[in-house]
């Protein structure tokens, strides 16, 4: 029998990811799916632990990255519905009959996404914060938008072959997905409220090292696209970057502030405040969320991470 489903997951250096992922993929209570596992010329011991479940299981001649890995995937699906996933994610027992059953209450709809879990699979302060920002991002995110996230969405082969699927220039894992989202047919992305997947989120220099490269990455594809994609890059997301930019040149102003005179530096001391005091507002139903699930003190916590990851992405946006 043909699969409803299709599962397509990139594989690199992702041992122990790798096997937290296939058990809750085949723990499913919905048994119409394949699993495609592209192994990107893996050096541990990952491709030994993937061929230790029923898949389907390729390996790249040379590591290209996810994209050609994903491409090649969906080339090899049986199904008309892929399931996009990375290796580091965790998934219920009911993810693909939720996944199959929106794409047939919705038959315009070109793609689905999940939201992610509210605690991170990677323990740590900075994983479980970069986890209940995404969370509370998708939860209160329009559901019809041109966002994608190969970390858990869902596309139609047809929709993905009319887009001309991945970009394979895009080398490492940054924002292929996104770009992707853009080809799409306007508005015809749908985020199901009611399926969540647990991800691997990283670490707080991981964060700075991987989420800049995207920030300079995804900064040139905005200016040459000219829209955004809702969750992430709204213009909500785009204010608040201002405000951060703003509040980070007004303190570097305050602190060379001998070369002003006492005027000219309460003025920067007062644009900080106005800029500092607008990021919270901006974003406040945000920090109201993080207050209710973790506490009043959660949000300094909160404020620092947010900030500090926005002001160094802001950085290299400027010097890219």
């Amino acid at each position: 029998m043909k699969p409803l489903l299709s599962v397509v997951i990139p594989l690199f250096n992702a041992e122990k990811e790798i096997k937290i992922c296939l058990d809750s993929l085949f723990l499913s209570s919905w048994p119409h799916f394949e699993v495609i596992i592209v192994d990107d010329c893996s050096t541990d011991g990952s491709l030994a632990v993937a061929r230790q479940y029923p898949c389907r299981v390729y390996t790249m001649e040379s590591n290209m990255g996810p994209a050609k890995a994903r491409n090649f995937g969906v080339s090899q699906a049986n199904s008309d519905i892929i399931l996009f996933l990375d290796s580091d994610t965790e998934v219920d027992v009911d993810t693909y009959q939720l996944f199959y059953d929106a794409f047939q209450e919705h038959p315009d709809i070109d793609a689905v996404l999940a939201v992610p879990e509210m605690i991170s699979l990677r323990k740590g302060r900075a994983s479980n914060y970069n986890s209940l920002r995404s969370h509370f991002l998708f939860l209160s995110a329009d559901p019809i938008c041109d966002y994608f996230s190969t970390q858990m969405g869902a596309m139609r082969k047809s929709a993905f072959f009319q887009a001309g699927g991945f970009d394979e220039k895009y080398t490492s894992a940054d924002i292929e997905d996104i770009e992707l989202g853009m080809r799409l047919r306007p508005n015809k992305v749908l985020i199901h409220k009611g399926i969540h997947i647990g991800h691997h989120f990283p670490s707080f220099l991981s964060i700075l090292k991987k989420y800049i490269r995207r920030a300079c990455l995804f900064s040139r594809l905005l200016r040459e696209r000219k829209q955004l994609t809702g969750v992430h890059t709204n213009k909500k997301g785009m204010l608040s970057v201002g405000m951060v930019l703003l509040s980070a040149f007004c303190l570097a102003l305050i602190f060379i502030g001998t070369f002003f005179s006492p005027v000219a530096e309460l003025s920067f001391i007062t644009a900080y405040c106005i800029s500092s005091i607008s990021f919270l507002a901006i974003n406040h139903s945000c920090f109201m969320y993080y207050i209710k699930k973790k506490g009043l003190l959660y949000f300094v916590e909160a404020a620092f991470f947010d900030r500090t990851l926005r002001a160094n992405a802001v950085k290299k946006v400027v010097y890219a």
